[in-house]
């Protein structure tokens, strides 16, 4: 009896060390829930946004964002850019690519900052209306790539300027985008390059416009005038620069050029991005510079590098 009752509390005694164990190892309801939410750290791979440039309902090409994947070279970054003109189902529906769908791209080649692409002759099937602008859409679109100087396009082995009215046989950024001419005279005539804001789905897009004008102001104050102005010669392009903005002075020195402006640039205490990338696209496209120094009332505010 006396050996059945020593058991008994042996087992008893046991049972209660496990149990005080069992509560001390179990974490409490607070760091349970911290683990049960704690969510595994994932490595993501940064991808480079790069431009290529669709049509708006207004035949505008606006440039628009996509994900560039990491390439061996050149040519295959090209060949993804023209895959996205000829069919981009990630593009805003109000845009529409003007490559028609059954082109195909024979041959890129690359050499010495000159591209050359080969198409099949199903690229000839556009509009004739468009046929300048699917010039300028390829172009620009692959010159989004700092190391691309110029394009030669060709079909089945021939120079599109054969059958596309006024194409020259080297394209350069000087061919122009989304062209307007105000011109009296053939005498001092200015290239302008100037972007304005395309807004789709609540979203703002860049849209380039090459205006050729006898004006012999200083491009860099009819870039301003313009953006500053309460009229744009397109209704659905906007500019969200002040109209009350000037540009003080202005200075170029080596590849860089210093802006100084009044305060009605700022909205809310701050200059807004639109505003900051609308001017230096379009300085970077009408000078020959690499860097922007935004000033308001001779203090630096913002430096933009090309």
């Amino acid at each position: 009896m006396l050996k059945r009752q020593a058991l008994k509390k042996i087992l008893i005694t046991s049972l209660t060390i496990v149990i005080l164990l069992m509560i001390y190892i179990m974490p409490t309801g607070e760091e349970s829930t911290k683990k049960l939410n704690t969510v595994p750290k994932v490595e993501y791979t940064e991808n480079e946004v790069g431009y290529i440039y669709l049509m708006n309902d207004s035949d505008l090409l606006v440039r628009v964002d996509f994900l560039i994947g990491k390439y061996n070279n050149i040519e295959e970054q090209v060949k993804q850019i023209i895959n996205n003109l000829i069919s981009n189902s990630t593009s805003p529906k109000e845009l529409k690519n003007i490559i028609p769908k059954k082109t195909k791209l024979n041959n890129v080649n690359f050499k010495d900052g000159i591209l050359t692409l080969n198409f099949s002759k199903d690229i000839l099937t556009v509009e004739e209306k468009y046929q300048e602008k699917i010039i300028e859409s390829i172009s620009f679109s692959v010159f989004e790539i700092k190391e691309i100087n110029s394009v030669n396009i060709l079909v089945e082995d021939e120079n599109i300027n054969k059958y596309f009215k006024s194409i020259p046989d080297n394209i350069t950024r000087q061919f122009g985008i989304n062209k307007k001419y105000d011109i009296k005279s053939l005498k001092k005539i200015q290239k302008v390059v100037v972007y304005y804001i395309n807004e789709i789905e609540n979203k703002n897009y860049f849209v380039p416009v090459t205006s050729y004008i006898n004006d012999e102001e200083e491009k860099v104050k009819i870039i301003i005038q313009n953006l500053s102005s309460n009229y744009i010669f397109e209704p659905n392009l906007k500019s969200l620069l002040n109209s009350n903005t000037e540009l003080i002075n202005y200075e170029i020195k080596d590849d860089m050029m210093n802006l100084n402006f009044n305060n009605s640039i700022f909205i809310n205490g701050n200059i807004l991005e639109e505003v900051i990338y609308t001017i230096s696209n379009s300085i970077f496209d009408s000078y020959d510079v690499n860097k922007i120094t935004f000033n308001v009332e001779n203090k630096v505010i913002k430096e933009v590098t090309k």
